[in-house]
């Protein structure tokens, strides 16, 4: 799990100003990238592990509602995760006092969150074209 937290310090830690801006809220904005990136990386997952098994013919798994189900779901664990009893303050002076305190280690997050973005759209395009012949 300290690498789940680590992401969410690496996300935090950019929009976290001390207190610069009157309206500034970086726990709830990290709480939603990091749901946004959680759902773009983890659903074309399920989506290929499903077609290796079930094959094309079971897309109506994948609806609109469903889908919104799942990201509903991540929303309430993100939020009681780290919004709950205020465990982001603790995320963040853990990481803070911690050898992970580099720059280094950020921008390999932001670069994971990119691939896994990458990733999410290289699955819609294989889902839209229906090219399954590599599984």
């Amino acid at each position: 799990m300290k690498f789940y937290e680590f992401i969410y310090y690496a996300i935090y830690k950019v929009y976290f100003k001390k207190g610069k801006f009157r309206n500034d809220i970086p726990s709830v904005t990290a709480v939603s990238i990091l749901t946004v990136f959680m759902f773009l990386f983890l659903f074309p997952i399920i989506i290929f592990i499903d077609i290796a098994y079930n094959g094309v013919s079971n897309f109506e798994l994948y609806e609109k509602s469903n889908v919104l189900i799942v990201g509903i779901l991540f929303v309430f664990f993100n939020s009681f995760y780290f919004l709950y009893k205020k465990r982001y303050q603790e995320i963040y002076k853990y990481f803070e006092l911690s050898r992970f305190n580099k720059k280094v280690y950020a921008i390999m997050v932001w670069i994971g969150l990119f691939f896994a973005f990458l990733f999410f759209v290289f699955t819609a395009i294989v889902l839209r074209s229906g090219r399954f012949g590599f599984l």
